[in-house]
Formats: C-alpha cells, sequence, structure tokens
C-alpha cells in the first residue's frame, strides 16, 4: 500500500495544477485569468497551506559542502528522477522516493547511500512534499498576483487573497511569493497584512524581510501622494504671484537675505 506524502487536496488538483513538472508554469503563463481560474488558484494555496512551519533544504553544512562539490548537470539530473518518477502530485510517495535514492546511489549522490537508511528515506520525502508545496504555491501567488495588474478582484477577493498569503508566511512556505503579492495588492488587505506580519512573533526570521517590503510599500505610496499633490498645487501657466502676495519674514531670514514665500 503507497504511503502518501501529500494531502488529499493536493493529490486531487485539477489539471495543470497537478503537474510537477516544468510542463506546469508553462501551461499557466498561457492561460488568461478568468473568474474559475482565480478561485482554482485560491484552492491549491488552500490545499498547499501546512499546519505548521516547514523547512525547505534545511541541509548540514557537511550536506551543503557534498553538494557544492557536485557537477551542476548531475544535480540537474538527480532533480529530474524526481519529477520522472513523480510526474503528478498523485504519484508523491514514499515508495517512489526509495526509486529516486535508488537512482541517486547509482550517481554517487551524497543524500543516498545505497541501501537506502530510513531516517534519510524520511528526510528526503519530507523536504521533496515540502519543495512541491513551495512549488505550487508559488505558481499560484504569481498567477493571482496577474489578476490584481487587470483589476479582477473585488473587495472580498482581495480581502481573503490577503488573507491566505499572509498565512504562508508564518510557515516559511513561498514566502517571498506571498510577500510580493501583498505588496501587489497594496493598501488596505496588503498594507494591513504586511503590519500584521512584521507584529507576529511566529513570523522570526523572515520579520526584516518583511518590514522591508513594508516601508517600500509604504514609499511607494507617499511618492505617488507627493507627485499627485506637485500636480495640482502647480501655479496655471502665466500666473505670477502677485506683489501682494509675497511675504518675507525677518526671523525667518536665512544667511544672504530673508525668507520669502507666496500665498494663493
Amino acid at each position: 500500500m503507497d504511503t502518501y506524502l501529500l494531502p488529499a487536496a493536493m493529490r486531487e488538483l485539477p489539471p495543470p495544477w497537478h503537474d510537477l513538472t516544468y510542463r506546469r508554469s508553462h501551461a499557466l503563463e498561457a492561460l488568461a485569468p478568468t473568474e474559475e481560474r482565480l478561485e482554482q488558484a485560491r484552492h491549491v494555496l488552500r490545499a498547499c497551506l501546512p499546519d505548521r512551519r516547514q523547512s525547505v533544504h534545511d541541509w548540514g553544512e557537511e550536506l551543503r559542502d557534498s553538494y557544492d562539490d557536485r557537477d551542476d548537470h548531475i544535480l540537474d539530473e538527480a532533480d529530474a528522477w524526481l519529477t520522472r518518477i513523480m510526474p503528478t502530485t498523485s504519484r508523491v510517495t514514499r515508495e517512489r522516493v526509495v526509486q529516486v535514492m535508488g537512482a541517486w546511489a547509482d550517481m554517487g549522490i551524497p543524500t543516498a547511500p545505497e541501501p537506502p537508511i530510513e531516517q534519510w528515506v524520511d528526510r528526503v520525502a519530507a523536504e521533496w512534499a515540502a519543495s512541491m508545496r513551495q512549488a505550487l504555491a508559488n505558481d499560484a501567488f504569481a498567477f493571482i498576483e496577474r489578476t490584481t495588474t487587470v483589476g479582477m478582484l473585488n473587495e472580498g477577493e482581495a480581502e481573503d487573497v490577503a488573507l491566505l498569503a499572509a498565512a504562508f508566511v508564518p510557515v516559511g512556505v513561498a514566502v517571498e511569493a506571498a510577500v510580493r503579492l501583498l505588496v501587489s495588492l497594496g493598501r488596505p488587505h496588503g498594507e494591513q497584512a504586511l503590519r500584521e506580519l512584521v507584529n507576529d512573533d511566529e513570523v522570526r526570521d523572515f520579520r526584516p524581510y518583511v518590514r522591508s517590503r513594508l516601508l517600500g510599500l509604504r514609499r511607494s505610496m507617499y511618492d505617488l501622494r507627493a507627485r499627485q499633490a506637485t500636480r495640482d498645487e502647480e501655479p496655471k501657466a502665466g500666473h505670477m504671484p502677485r506683489t501682494s502676495d509675497v511675504t518675507c519674514s525677518g526671523a525667518d531670514r536665512a544667511p544672504g537675505g530673508p525668507a520669502c514665500s507666496y500665498s494663493r
């Protein structure tokens, strides 16, 4: 009996979301945003959201050094074995991870001792499942972000999407994509979610990144307001201040002369 590594909601995702190969991203890029597809993307996010913090590629120094010494072609081929044996979400099982590790052992990959050790199988299985959550969530966030640029989201949908995106940050899955979507949503829902994340103790090591994106969003909004105010306050063409409009204050005198201003 197969030991599934993904929850039923992920195993039952519709195409192209169920595809774990490079073809999924290409297929999604070709799809025009619609209300139905937007709801599918939100469903993907709900399915991918874990109930606890995830660790993707949480490797020790020794293992990292081993991988750094490998040829990139070998690592690409090792990654290809994962989707070759598990091309869809319904086929992600512990037993197939063992098959992949057998292929890796033949290639000399350091995470694949021969014969497979239970501890290593469990670790690779957990990391592969976490990686799939992250990859699918990244694509779902990117698809929803496209809908924000064409103004498809209504008020209720924007609020729901902001809550979903904010939920991914504390659990460490697709953090950059989630925060990027919140920035795209802007005020009020995106900004509010970012502000709450900055004050959330569960965010931990992601807090500096979230704070920097919140500040960047606010700066862009302030700059926009400043440009609008400047345009609104520019004197009409040909208008020059009258002498009676000009006032000079000795108290505000700057070096070299009085500080003068005019009123309209």
